[in-house]
């Protein structure tokens, strides 16, 4: 029975044509897995300059911050507060309104009449459900201090700027293992075909 892979193979289909579409199943051509399975294996891109550009957004941003006075740290302290307590009553208000309707499933529940004795387990589970969720469903209001934030801040601020150094430092390291390997195959077709004469097919990679 033919799989995906053997479906469609003649007489005329050359080893490099099969064996373009069994690549596709490797990991060094995993980023064309949604294109038809007829289309040339190639090489990974990778948008290297916008990762670059990123290490180079959060670099600045850290060293921007780093380079604040006290009084536009404290300005910047003020300002988070306030953004805090806006999304905190907008939150309140949404919790509260949660809660009223929890309230009044539950009464709705309370007035159920199981039908036998075997349905109060399900009836004492919605009820839990419901208390639960009223339980939990409180906001409590944080202490801000300014040290602490300012040390979270700048730790925010260092994590984003190492996250896009690392992110950049393993795409290079991926596309150079997964392109070394796809470099190694096309190179082991010409071969192939130089010595067996099987047919050299067109090959549209970079």
């Amino acid at each position: 029975m033919a799989t995906g892979y053997t479906h469609g193979i003649t007489k005329d289909t050359t080893f490099r044509e099969f064996a373009f579409r069994c690549a596709r199943a490797f990991g060094a051509f995993a980023h064309q897995r949604d294109q038809s399975i007829d289309a040339a294996p190639r090489k990974l891109e990778v948008d290297f300059v916008a990762l670059e550009r990123e290490v180079a957004l959060r670099r600045k941003e850290l060293m921007d911050f780093e380079r604040f006075t006290e009084t536009e740290q404290r300005e910047k302290f003020r300002l988070a507060q306030k953004q805090h307590r806006v999304a905190i009553a907008e939150l309140r208000r949404e919790m509260e309104a949660n809660k009223a309707n929890l309230l009044r499933m539950t009464a709705l529940v309370k007035r159920w009449k199981e039908p036998t004795p075997g349905h109060l387990e399900l009836k004492n589970f919605m009820l839990s459900q419901l208390a639960e969720s009223i339980q939990h469903d409180y906001l409590g209001v944080a202490r801000w201090d300014f040290h602490i934030w300012l040390k979270n801040e700048h730790e925010s601020f260092a994590y984003r700027a190492r996250y896009a150094e690392e992110k950049l430092e393993k795409e290079h390291a991926r596309a150079k293992i997964l392109n070394g390997w796809a470099d190694e195959f096309f190179a082991s077709l010409d071969r192939y075909d130089a010595e067996n004469g099987d047919g050299a097919a067109v090959r549209t990679r970079k």
